[in-house]
């Protein structure tokens, strides 16, 4: 396969992306955009939550491990499976009665603002490194596939990755990514 051909497979995929974003996101303002407008139907939520967790690096990795350690990784779907049902009957009842939006509101009403706040850094620091990592291997495979080839500099891999992220992320919120994520999740 060519360079040529995976940009052109990767500017055809952002090209869907932006056409997604735009089509979910044109009647948002900026609480739809965090909170998803709380409109989207229930099935297409739950395919977005298989799909979230996917990504490049699951791809590359998860075949290996399979290889590597047997099918031991299926344990680790299966408690997916466990968990999504914990979500779904424990947890999104509580926030609807409660009229949260996220955990760390459950937490701070019921244990106080420094366990909110102690829950909220956890979550964006191991959130922060997870997406480093994720961002930076697909930055290494781009790199090999398309832009050494091309003669094109990491740090131009990287520029443009950042901005083509950013746009997404600033056209959509996360009705897009529900949308989205439903097409990873299928």
């Amino acid at each position: 396969m060519t360079p040529w051909i995976v940009l052109a497979t990767i500017v055809g995929y952002f090209i869907l992306l932006f056409i997604i974003s735009w089509a979910a996101s044109r009647k948002s303002d900026t609480a739809t955009a965090l909170s998803g407008g709380r409109q989207a139907p229930w099935f297409i939520v739950a395919i977005a939550m298989l799909g979230a967790p996917i990504s490049g690096v699951t791809f590359i990795s998860v075949p290996g491990m399979v290889v590597t350690k047997g099918f031991s990784y299926l344990q680790m779907a299966l408690g997916f499976i466990v968990g999504y049902f914990v979500i779904a009957y424990v947890l999104i009842p509580l926030f609807y009665k409660r009229n949260l939006v996220s955990i760390y509101g459950y937490l701070e009403q019921r244990f106080g603002g420094s366990t909110h706040k102690s829950g909220a850094w956890f979550f964006f620091i191991s959130k922060m490194l997870g997406a480093a990592v994720r961002f930076y291997v697909v930055c290494v495979t781009l790199q090999l596939l398309v832009f050494s080839p091309l003669h094109i500099p990491f740090v131009i891999n990287v520029i443009v990755t950042i901005a083509l992220i950013f746009l997404y992320t600033l056209q959509g919120g996360v009705k897009t990514v529900i949308w989205t994520d439903t097409g990873s999740g299928l």
